[in-house]
């Protein structure tokens, strides 16, 4: 099974014993003798294993921790290194249980999740899992008796170990990673060129772009490098391809032109940088409480693909603002999202092993987290004023349309055609119309349209016009 590993043929129990003294096993005669025909596999050893678990309970030991935070630690280290193994547990207290085999021995550790980071990092610090040895880590389901229960409201945590085993699977450049982003970004670019929200939100289902960014946080959290690293340039081939996608179908797509969808996401708003922010705490606290169900939520909140997609479809119509609202949104909600994780692993005590790291990773998380807030610093610029355009443009739109209605009825007449934009850098509601009267309509009616919009919204107007006269008008109610 591997240099560290072992048979269970090869596995007779010798001994088991536990931390306190309690509990001994000597196997019986038989297993001790030398016989012409062998038990079956593992029944010896897997007998004294349950046996070893059950010592547990009549322990009663008292955690005080919930069952979910319970942890069992299976450590696998040649005989040679048990004494070294069991003389660290015993000099931190921590509870141990034996089985002794002929050439590894199997130690049990049950402890709560706290304890259980650090033991591990205790295990690792002595070569356990790199020099030699292994470590399982199981999480106990259900135990007998229930262990106390402490009546107070808390966020129950996954182990560290835990939690960098989901990042591991879902924030590295795999082959399976590059072929879901580019099945989303395909999926993204079509629904955003045929402005169909549910192809739209099957891509964000598909794209795993947010894995990266919990790797990324992780990474300066723990003052991972490695980790950090690869969770970038994860990102960066992902955004990388889903441009180059939504540029290729944008080219082949039949009538390609902007639509709502495509707009909509050209013109990012604080409500989005919000969005971002809830979107990273949510995120980061699946991954800590081990809902990993949950991110499929997150993943369709936080909303990755389709700007990335939408930066390739600008390019594509040759739309630079397109592009570059995109862009902004994208960026923005990489930082928000990045930001909010690297904050909620270390509000949930997520730390680097104890010593020179642990200051070291400090020093790195307060850098980065001063350069991210200066970037949305320097985006929210830009936003802002979108945020307040469209903030003006939907206060003004409805205002301008009754002002509108309401002087074309009066004169008899009906609105073919009615458009009203509101220009940021002047300040000013643009309203332009298309009307169909039998008489010609008065010299001040324009006028009329544009007093009235500006009393009521506060904001100036400026209305154009255009009068088609006709013999008869006739309206059709169906």
């Amino acid at each position: 099974m591997g240099k560290c590993g072992w048979s269970v043929r090869r596995f007779p129990v010798i001994e088991a014993y536990a931390s306190d003294g309690t509990f001994g096993v000597t196997p019986e005669p038989h297993v001790r003798r030398s016989r012409p025909h062998r038990p079956p596999c593992g029944q010896a050893s897997t007998y004294k294993y349950l046996q070893i678990l059950n010592c547990f309970a009549r322990r009663r030991c008292e955690w005080r921790a919930t069952a979910m935070a319970l942890r069992v630690l299976h450590v696998i280290v040649p005989r040679e290194k048990t004494g070294d193994v069991v003389e660290a547990l015993k000099e931190e207290g921590w509870e141990y249980s034996c089985i002794s085999g002929v050439d590894n021995t199997l130690i049990l550790v049950t402890a709560s999740l706290e304890e259980m980071e650090d033991v591990v990092s205790t295990l690792n610090a002595l070569g356990v899992g790199r020099e030699y040895g292994s470590t399982y880590l199981t999480p106990v389901l259900a135990s007998s008796p229930q262990p106390a229960r402490e009546r107070r409201l808390a966020l129950e945590r996954a182990s560290k170990e835990e939690i960098m085993a989901v990042i591991e699977r879902s924030g590295r450049l795999t082959g399976n990673y590059l072929l879901l982003t580019a099945l989303g970004a395909v999926l993204a670019a079509l629904g955003l060129l045929a402005n169909n929200v549910a192809v739209i939100i099957g891509s964000m289902l598909v794209a795993p772009l947010m894995g990266p960014i919990t790797g990324t946080a992780m990474g300066t959290v723990l003052s991972d490098r490695r980790l950090f690293e690869e969770g970038v340039k994860a990102e960066v081939i992902g955004i990388g391809i889903s441009i180059l996608i939504g540029i290729l179908l944008t080219k082949v797509f039949p009538g390609a032109a902007p639509t709502p969808e495509i707009l909509a996401r050209a013109q990012p708003t604080i409500a989005d940088f919000a969005l971002a922010i809830v979107s990273g705490l949510a995120a980061a606290a699946c991954l800590t409480g081990g809902i990993e169900a949950a991110l499929v939520g997150v993943a369709i909140a936080a909303a990755l693909m389709p700007p990335a997609a939408n930066v390739g479809i600008g390019i594509g119509l040759g739309n630079p603002l397109i592009s570059l609202g995109s862009a902004f949104l994208l960026l923005m909600n990489i930082l928000s999202i990045n930001l909010a994780c690297t904050l909620m692993f270390w509000i949930q005590g997520i730390r680097p092993i104890a010593g020179r790291r642990r200051i070291v990773a400090a020093r790195v998380l307060k850098r980065r987290i001063i350069t991210v807030l200066l970037a949305l610093l320097v985006l929210s610029l830009p936003i802002g004023l979108t945020t307040q355009g469209i903030y003006e443009q939907a206060k003004v739109t409805p205002v301008a349309t009754m002002a509108l209605y309401s002087q074309v009825l009066e004169a008899g007449g009906i609105v073919g055609n009615l458009n009203v934009a509101y220009d940021r850098v002047n300040k000013l509601t643009i309203i332009q119309a298309v009307v169909y009267s039998k008489t010609p309509l008065g010299t001040d009616f324009a006028k009329k349209v544009s007093v009235i919009t500006t009393v009521v919204s506060e904001v100036p107007a400026v209305t154009v016009i255009s009068s088609l006269q006709v013999n008869s008008i006739s309206i059709a109610l169906g």
